[in-house]
Formats: structure tokens, sequence, C-alpha cells
């Protein structure tokens, strides 16, 4: 049933990430997304196999070779996968031949990460974190918190303890704290609470740096957000994501020593980030009637972009042996120039709907971006399959089979196919 669905698919995109079951297996996941003929999207769970092998880009690269052999899936153009950063995986993409995206969520994970690591901002983490224990340790100190909070007229919430390996939480403790500051000061400074570490409370000057630090790296996790929880492709907002979160980066005459240590750090990551697909990303953005007004680095950019999708409207055209017009270049250039001036979609409108329902008046350009709004820009689809990993692969079936390891996620996760 499966392959039906992939046999009459106008354009498909391919996921794929590695995780480790509770036997200690390491398994790849692969995820399918398929765009049919009425502009509707949808995502399958494609395979789970077991790789007991060196993981290098060629082992990989085979794996993926077998599974583009076994679902007859090189017949789509522009076939692309969107995987995470790991070097193995990357060169395994390019053994392929495949167009390869990288998790946009998992270059804003690194990048953040590297300016957490600078070392004023280490340490005053390691300060606000030994205070949110210190709440968390005594009920008598969360109690005198909550009631320094009713007294200043602060809405009292119970401060956060970050998980040290996702950033996001880190945030969020802060975020918690700056919302808490004065409540969380009155109380340390009780005599009789005997709080001992007081060299850990934050001076006004460090007080400033964790307001800092939340303005900072705000607008990195409402994109996360966004990224995750998205139930659209978001390929065509990287471009536009990279470009708004340098410009968060960029330094200012007001920046602490600490904040502009930690934006040339962040910027020295993130700025290389697909230099080698942007004239692809811009492709992408221009093909999102939302979007396609975006300002590019020059015209020429812009250009180049068009010029790509109208070779990639003739080869349509072409390939349709049974109606090819004497004038279809003055079909492509009506298309595009039809397309370039309708009014922009707003952002929160789902570009997929206004592709369907605008399939008619651009029947070639359509085609084209199926082919563009079909990919991921995440690897997050193969990791929601991970979420269920731990029921199908529980401590109670820690000997299931390999074999019905794959079984089970596929029914599981494409039961809707046939419901």
């Amino acid at each position: 049933m499966l392959k039906e669905k992939i046999s009459c698919s106008c354009a498909v995109s391919l996921t794929i990430d590695g995780w480790t079951s509770r036997a200690t297996v390491s398994y790849t996941t692969i995820t399918l997304h398929v765009i049919d003929k009425n502009f509707q999207l949808d995502s399958y769970f494609l395979q789970t196999r077991p790789l007991t092998i060196i993981h290098t880009a060629e082992n990989l690269s085979n794996e993926l070779e077998l599974a583009l052999d076994e679902w007859k899936l090189r017949k789509f153009v522009n076939l692309a996968i969107a995987t995470d950063n790991a070097a193995n995986i990357v060169n395994a993409v390019k053994l392929t031949g495949l167009k390869h995206i990288r998790c946009l969520a998992h270059v804003l994970n690194v990048c953040v990460n590297k300016g957490l690591k600078c070392e004023n901002v280490t340490g005053q983490l390691k300060k606000v974190r030994r205070i949110v224990a210190f709440f968390h340790r005594s009920s008598t100190a969360a109690a005198r918190l909550e009631s320094a909070a009713k007294a200043l007229c602060i809405k009292s919430h119970k401060l956060l303890q970050d998980v040290e390996t996702r950033w996001n939480s880190i945030f969020d403790m802060l975020e918690r704290y700056t919302e808490q500051n004065d409540a969380v000061e009155a109380t340390l400074k009780s005599k009789d609470l005997k709080f001992k570490d007081v060299e850990s409370i934050p001076t006004t000057e460090e007080g400033k740096l964790i307001d800092e630090l939340v303005h900072l790296l705000g607008p990195f996790k409402t994109a996360t957000e966004e990224l995750s929880t998205s139930t659209h492709p978001i390929i065509s907002l990287v471009y536009n994501v990279k470009k708004l979160l340098l410009h968060q980066l960029h330094p200012t005459a007001q920046d602490s020593h600490a904040i502009a240590e930690m934006k040339n750090a962040m910027r020295a990551d993130l700025e290389p980030r697909y230099a080698d697909s942007e004239p692809f990303l811009i492709e992408c953005t221009m093909l999102d009637p939302r979007l396609k007004t975006t300002t590019f680095p020059s015209e020429i950019e812009k250009e180049e972009a068009l010029k790509v999708i109208k070779e990639q409207m003739t080869s349509i055209i072409n390939d349709d042996a049974r109606n090819v017009p004497p004038s279809k270049n003055d079909i492509i250039v009506a298309e595009v120039k039809s397309y370039m001036s309708e009014p922009i979609l707003e952002y929160k409108e789902d570009p997929l709907k206004w592709w369907r329902e605008k399939q008619k008046t651009y029947p070639v350009l359509a085609q084209v971006a199926s082919r563009y709004r079909v990919m991921q820009g995440t690897s997050v689809p193969s990791e929601r399959i991970f979420s269920t990993a731990g029921d199908l692969v529980s401590a109670h079936r820690i000997c299931i089979d390999q074999e019905n390891v794959d079984m089970l996620f596929f029914v599981k996760t494409n039961i809707k196919m046939i419901e």
C-alpha cells in the first residue's frame, strides 16, 4: 500500500537519524514525506534497520542506497534528505548523490552551545544552578520564595532546574530566574534561612548579564520551538531564520564583555552554515508565497534562483511528450511573472493550501513547487519516531527480534493508511 502511494506521488523527500535500543542495538530510521497530485502532504515511517557494523560514511551510504532501491525512489527529481550534522551521515548523503539538507534545529543547538561554553557565561550558569538547586532541596526555602513573590506582587512560579545537555532548558531556567529575581534575592537575604553559598547570589552586574542572556537567546528559543512544532515543512524558512538570527548576533556598543564574547562564538559557528546550499535555499524561499519577496544579498541571487526554477519548468513541459506547446517559453515566463505579482500570503496561512488552490492557475510552476515544498528542513520527523521506541522496545521487550522492531514501528506509525 505504501509503495502504491509512493508511485502516485508528485514529489518525495526523506529524513534519517540513528538511535540505540535498550539492548544497545543501533538502528537507522528513515521517514518518507510525499506530496500527491492534490498538494496533500503526508509523512510515513519507511524503515528502521539495525546497523551492527561501524557507522562509517560508506556503510551508512550503503544502507541508504538499499532503501532507495527497495522503495524505488530514484525516479524522483530533486530527491532530498534531511539529517543532523554528524560528519559520517553528511558524507554518506554525498556518496549517494542526494540533495542534502542540514537539520536547522541541530544547527541552532550547536550554535547556542558554542556560546554557552564561553568562560564568563559558564561561571554565571553555575551560580544560578546552585541557587535553583538550593530551592529545590529545601521545602522551607521554596515556601519562603512563594511568600516573597506574593509580597512583591510577582506571580509565583517554581524555579526551573536545567538539563545541561538541553540548551533550551538552560534558557527556561534563566528566564524563570529573571522573573523571580526580586523574590529570590529577598528570600536568600533572610538571616535564618542558612543559605551558605552567598557568593552565588548575583551582583548587580551579574544580574544584568542574566537579563542579557535571556534577551540574546530568546529568538533562538522561539525559532527552535517553531521548527519542532510546525505541521508544515520548514525548508523555506531556513534562509530567513539564519539571516534574522545572525542579525541578533550583530555586536552593539551596549554589549557587555561576556555577551560580546558569546555573540562572536555563536556567529562564527552559524555564519558558514548552509554556505554551500544558499542558492537552493533561495529557490525554496521564492516558492513560498509567504516569503517570495524576501530581501536577498543582491538581485543576482534572485535572478539565478528564478533561472533554476524556469529550467525545471522547461524540463516538465518537455517530459510531457503528448502536449509540448510551441510557445512553452511564453507559458513559463507568464506563470512566473503572474506568481511573483500575487499578493503576499499571511505567514500564519498554509502555503501548501495556497498552491493546492492555485494549481490550475500555475499548472507547471505548481509541479516545481511541490518538489521543494515536500522537503524537510529538520530531521525532527525521524526523531519523533524515537519517542515511541521506549514503548515498543521496552524493558519487557529487550530481546525482541530486530526484524520485528522494524515491523512494529511500521504498523504503529503507518496505521493511518488503513484507517
